[in-house]
């Protein structure tokens, strides 16, 4: 009932839920499906929280439960979570792989939300790599070719946001998207988008 009720308002009441899934005790003697949920719902409200996991152990169990019965939207959540933590490890590569394999799923489920956490997070790669490439000095034609990446992730995650009707991750990937015409010296545009963004908040 506890972990029912927590996925029933973590989008609504994020801080709630949390609160209901830390009172669930000896998670050990859950059922396997009561488990991969516990795993998947308390690494989500861990990154909602800012509590930086670096772990593997739990979103994995939610990864081989989900992928062996073919919920592809939680498989899907999973992965990104995964990503997530490899990011916090350092790990570009597997960091990349994990999205990879989320996008697979995400795009299975139909689910646009999910797309739109997906491509904002290949957006970052590509904004990490572009900061990399700053500081090795690498050639401008290099630094373009990031940034035009990091520009099509972003314009995809807006698509998605804007078809789920989110208006709050509307509003970020609208400020996303001005961002990277500003890192790329198009002022005109990195402006347009930046009011679009206020207008939507």
């Amino acid at each position: 009932m506890l972990l029912a009720c927590s996925d029933s308002i973590k989008v609504a009441h994020p801080d709630s839920a949390f609160r209901l899934l830390k009172k669930i005790q000896n998670t050990h003697k859950l059922g396997s499906s009561d488990q991969a949920l516990y795993a998947l719902l308390m690494s989500e409200e861990m990154d909602k929280h800012g509590q930086y996991l670096e772990s593997d152990s739990l979103i994995r169990i939610a990864i081989e439960y989900y992928s062996k019965k073919s919920e592809p939207e939680r498989t899907g959540y999973a992965y990104l979570y995964l990503s997530r933590i490899e990011r916090n490890r350092g790990n570009a590569r597997k960091q990349a792989d994990a999205l990879f394999k989320a996008i697979t799923f995400a795009i299975e489920s139909k689910n646009n939300k999910l797309l739109g956490y997906i491509y904002g997070e290949k957006a970052s790669i590509y904004e990490s790599q572009q900061n990399n490439d700053i500081n090795e000095k690498k050639t401008s034609a290099y630094e373009a070719q990031q940034l035009d990446s990091m520009l099509y992730y972003h314009n995809l995650s807006l698509k998605c946001f804007k078809k789920t009707g989110d208006k709050y991750n509307t509003v970020i990937s609208l400020i996303d998207v001005g961002y990277t015409h500003y890192l790329s010296h198009q002022y005109d545009s990195a402006l347009h988008y930046t009011l679009l963004a206020k207008h939507e908040a």
